[in-house]
């Protein structure tokens, strides 16, 4: 098991330096520039490739955010001869954002070493116990609101095929995957109820930043999100109940009350104060974002930590139902809308939307309404195996539009020689 923590690290430092980190807008045109944000980033969508293009490797960010004439929102100016005179290309404020921007997009690796802390000395976690998980959750579920605005569910009318084929498939592959993979894993029933309950959760709140670097559509992701988190208090605890209620009680109730509590309260916190204190939105949206990364990390963690024994027991099995989850969740999240006739695009942004899972959630909701402890340990690997798993399809179609990018430009030089 010792073993296995450590591989999960270096899987993650190799994904981190291969490929996942944000491509430098300078390099890259965008013909639609909107004024909604996705976390500490703009909304970009529309993306093509200039003649120059960036190989996939690691580099520092140059993506800057500033505040634009609109009370609430943030415009991404693609050039240095896009930023105001007044703030200077070497201002502490643009180097305190990309300093901010980088952390940020290693989310992967902080999971990964918060699940290996969390294993390797558990008494360093100890100070995280449930009482503070919940508040933790809610937290993250604030910033989360804070990210969004009204008109960002108008989008769901806009594109209702593409968004309600994104919550069909979170919604009916996941819960199916879940219990299909305790089953065939053979996991005893605690762990099972944890890989069920967190595959009914609705989507992650990193799959936004996910779809950004996979070059995929933003604003759907972002209405997919919204939907599924609002729509968590009904159907988490309805699939949940459903499918794990065979293998042990389900407190249905319990479960709807929790969901409302740690999801709807906070994120409809969010938008509220994100609608009419937009200053305070501006002011703490380059922050929040990786305090919310570091509040997964402590919170997946000390769930690993207090389950340290019972991990090494489950060993690759648990691991094997848990990352079959997600690998199913995102190869089948692409491969339905495809098969529908959508675009490769829109196929990206489902796949990362079902295979990323609120993990969180998951193990909060199993903490408060489940005896067994056990049962928020599949909820914290979760966390690790989705962010592994979605930075490295996120590389693997960004080193596509690379490679894309590349052959249209020798297509057009050949083009032009003639």
């Amino acid at each position: 098991a010792h073993t296995t923590m450590r591989s999960l690290l270096l899987f993650a430092g190799f994904v981190v330096c291969s490929g996942f980190s944000p491509l430098p807008l300078h390099h890259i045109k965008y013909s639609n520039l909107a004024n909604t944000k996705v976390g500490a980033f703009s909304e970009v969508t529309s993306m093509t490739f200039k003649s120059k293009v960036l190989a996939p490797k690691l580099q520092f960010p140059t993506q800057l955010s500033w505040p634009s004439e609109s009370k609430n929102s943030m415009m991404i100016y693609t050039s240095p001869s896009h930023i105001p005179e007044s703030s200077g290309n070497k201002s502490p404020l643009s180097f305190v954002s990309s300093v901010l921007l980088f952390l940020t997009n290693l989310f992967p690796l902080w999971v990964a070493a918060g699940g290996i802390v969390g294993y390797l000395k558990p008494s360093a976690l100890e100070w995280m116990t449930p009482d503070r998980i919940t508040p933790a959750l809610a937290v993250t579920m604030l910033c989360m609101g804070m990210t969004l605005e009204l008109s960002d569910f108008k989008r769901v009318f806009k594109n209702p095929k593409q968004v309600f084929l994104g919550f069909a498939c979170q919604y009916t592959i996941m819960p199916l995957l879940g219990y299909a993979m305790a089953v065939l894993w053979a996991l005893p029933p605690p762990l099972a109820v944890g890989v069920i309950l967190v595959a009914s959760c609705p989507g992650g709140t990193a799959s936004n930043l996910v779809t950004l670097i996979a070059g995929a559509d933003v604003a759907l992701s972002v209405a997919m999100t919204a939907v599924s988190t609002l729509a968590a208090p009904i159907a988490t605890p309805l699939f949940a109940s459903l499918l794990a209620g065979a293998l042990v009680p389900v407190d249905a109730r319990g479960l709807l009350l929790s969901t409302l509590q740690v999801v709807l309260a906070p994120v409809a916190a969010g938008i509220g104060i994100n609608t009419f204190l937009p200053g305070l939105s501006r002011t703490v949206g380059g922050v929040t974002p990786l305090l919310c990364v570091v509040l997964v990390a402590l919170i997946c963690g000390s769930i690993i930590g207090q389950n340290a024994a019972s991990f090494a027991a489950a060993g690759w099995r648990l691991l094997g139902a848990v990352g079959g989850l997600h690998l199913g969740g995102f190869l089948l999240g692409y491969i339905a809308p495809r098969l529908m006739g959508f675009s490769k695009e829109v196929s990206r942004t489902v796949s990362i939307e079902t295979g990323m899972q609120n993990s969180a959630l998951g193990a909060v909701l199993a903490t408060r309404n489940f005896a067994d402890p056990l049962t928020a340990l599949p909820c914290a690997i979760s966390a690790t195996c989705h962010s592994l798993l979605g930075s490295s399809f996120a590389a693997f179609w960004r080193l596509q539009n690379v490679l894309a990018a590349r052959r249209q430009q020798k297509d057009q030089a050949a083009a032009g020689a003639e």
